[in-house]
């Protein structure tokens, strides 16, 4: 089994839950046989994203498009100032 934990620090523990909600949405196709997990670490404004599958590539394939999808939310709300 082949595992990635991606530990993202972000502002503050309101836009890891607002992170998390926004990315938690999706879940990963079941055919890529990839489990994926995400949570935030509480009082510490960190989402940790947990990937696990049998074959590196699929875990490397989850784990570009959890960062392209958290790009746009993290711009997102950068577009909504003292949020």
């Amino acid at each position: 089994m082949i595992k990635a934990v991606i530990r993202v620090p972000l502002v503050n523990e309101k836009q890891a839950k607002v992170a998390l909600e926004a990315l938690g949405v999706d879940s990963e196709p079941p055919r890529s046989g990839v489990n994926r997990t995400l949570q935030v670490e509480e009082g510490e404004g960190v989402l940790v994203a947990e990937f696990a599958a049998e074959r590196a590539r699929s875990v490397r394939v989850a784990v570009n498009t959890f960062f392209d999808h958290l790009c746009l939310v993290v711009d997102t709300m950068d577009q909504f100032q003292g949020f």
